[in-house]
């Protein structure tokens, strides 16, 4: 007999994180990566598809937006009430210190 196992429950058994969550996190990790550059040629592109209103890259940028707000949150001592103020705001691209920008594998 043949043992067909579930997608997802052998994710789980093997210890891989499904790919939807495996593309979010990289997909975070792109932005990221690219919003602390200072002039970079994608940077001007993704501004130039929020001003046009595409939904993918506001979500992806909601994503950003969480990430960071876990960040400041868990891996700083005491949280700054303007950084957090900052991420609180309605701003898809919140003005917030490229410090926090930065990662570890550990956070991800």
């Amino acid at each position: 007999a043949v043992f067909n196992v579930n997608a997802s429950i052998l994710d789980v058994i093997l210890g891989i994180p499904p790919l939807q969550v495996m593309s979010r996190v990289i997909t975070t990790k792109h932005y990221l990566k690219v919003l602390s550059g200072i002039n970079d040629i994608h940077k001007k592109f993704i501004l130039a598809q929020i001003e046009e209103g595409n939904i993918r890259v506001q979500l992806h940028l909601k994503d950003v937006q969480k990430f960071l707000k876990w960040r400041i949150k868990s891996w700083k001592d005491e949280p700054n009430a303007l950084d957090m103020e900052m991420l609180n705001s309605k701003e898809l691209l919140p003005d917030v210190p490229k410090k926090y920008f930065k990662y570890t594998k550990s956070m991800m």
